[in-house]
């Protein structure tokens, strides 16, 4: 069945997001040392889209840490049926 979530699968895409975490982390300290004290853009341009790949991933990271349903979002947002902050001129 297509979108079926498993454990198996979360577990799987964990490991593959954890390796990949790795490997752009060993990719970003080898453009960090060998650009040091140099300007070459070439470099200076791996860096950028590695540093943006890294963003990506943290982003994937979130989308699978975050509920899908509107009901599971519930349990995120306080139980509040007042404002918090007195509107000007009412009492509270």
């Amino acid at each position: 069945m297509a979108g079926l979530f498993t454990i198996e699968s979360g577990a799987a895409r964990a490991i593959w997001l954890a390796e990949l975490s790795i490997a752009l982390d060993e990719a970003h300290e080898m453009t960090c040392r060998l650009g040091e004290g140099t300007v070459d853009l070439e470099l200076m341009e791996l860096h950028i889209r590695i540093e943006a790949a890294r963003h990506e991933l943290v982003a994937l990271r979130y989308a699978t840490a975050r509920p899908k349903r509107s009901s599971d979002l519930r349990e995120f947002e306080p139980d509040r049926t007042e404002s918090p902050w007195p509107l000007a001129g009412h009492a509270a």
